[in-house]
């Protein structure tokens, strides 16, 4: 699912910006063959997790790091045990020939991120890892 910027809306047109060649051949097919219909299921869009010094990004992961410390795994290995922990409680997934997949970090919403944190907090209990938080904390 892709988010769009709305151009205009007037007299219940609604025109929007194609982001991303899918969406665009997405629109060809339905102007091709639906007559120019197109389904769409409007919400607002999800908050974006946060970056930066003290956002949720350097929060999970630097406690990915703290968990590659303590374990002597990558950080690659020890992200991806903390997104398939997070899936079991509600962290989005992709499906692909029957498996599934958590998507990306890059896509994660505030809310998603912080099952991701959740995870990462459960995995260092779980090894019986003490995490340090921000500052010390």
């Amino acid at each position: 699912m892709s988010v769009m910027r709305i151009i205009s809306y007037r007299d219940g047109e609604l025109a929007l910006e194609v982001n991303t060649p899918e969406d665009a051949l997405t629109v060809a097919v339905c102007m091709e063959k639906c007559a120019g219909f197109i389904r769409a299921d409007l919400t607002a869009p999800k908050r974006k997790r946060s970056t930066g010094k003290y956002s949720q990004n350097h929060h999970l992961n630097g406690h990915i790091m703290q968990i590659c410390r303590e374990t002597g795994n990558d950080f690659a290995t020890v992200k991806m045990a903390v997104k398939e922990a997070a899936m079991e409680t509600g962290y989005p997934y992709e499906m692909f020939r029957g498996k599934m997949y958590p998507v990306r970090e890059a896509l994660s919403s505030t809310d998603e991120c912080a099952i991701l944190i959740e995870a990462a907090h459960r995995i260092a209990a779980e090894l019986g890892i003490y995490l340090v938080e921000r500052n010390g904390e």
